[in-house]
């Protein structure tokens, strides 16, 4: 007969000691001898191993930025504000507005202000690249889309024939 060890688990000194037997209540009560019940001496040098992906796996899907804003040091902001803030407008939409009113406020300047200004060409440079990226990545988007749309017309017009 074969017992759980984290029931079966007791002193045998402490309970001798006290003038009970070494074997558990609930032992003795199922019928089980003293040498049936097993005590792990050696608990304590068998430890429990995971290897990774051997146990149970939960997976959070829910994007969390709390780690990036709890970054943030107390000297340069408040990180609840910023989080918040960030709710309202992602960084990349906060840096358009102001890339779009710096170019529209350096435009009303003279042409020839504006041909000399270095920092106002780079900064175009900078909003047309990024325009192209956004560009590129919508079309490639839509592409798979229609590529999964056309895949699932094939699909319906061999289920119906």
């Amino acid at each position: 007969m074969y017992l759980d060890a984290r029931r079966c688990w007791t002193a045998p000194s402490l309970l001798a000691a006290q003038g009970g037997s070494t074997i558990p209540t609930h032992a003795r009560k199922a019928g089980v001898q003293g040498r049936d019940v097993m005590f792990p001496w050696f608990w304590f040098w068998a430890p429990q191993v995971r290897l990774p992906f051997s146990g149970d796996v939960a997976q959070d899907i829910d994007p969390r930025l709390d780690g990036f804003f709890a970054g943030i040091k107390p000297e340069a902001g408040n990180a609840r504000i910023e989080a918040r803030a960030f709710e309202v407008a992602s960084y990349g939409d906060q840096l358009g507005v102001i890339t779009r009113l710096l170019i529209e406020m350096a435009e009303r300047q003279p042409a020839k202000a504006q041909a000399a200004s270095e920092p106002l060409r780079e900064l175009r440079d900078i909003r047309d690249r990024i325009e192209v990226i956004k560009q590129e990545e919508y079309d490639r988007e839509l592409a798979a889309l229609q590529a999964r749309m056309r895949q699932l017309e094939n699909r319906r017009r061999r289920a119906s024939s």
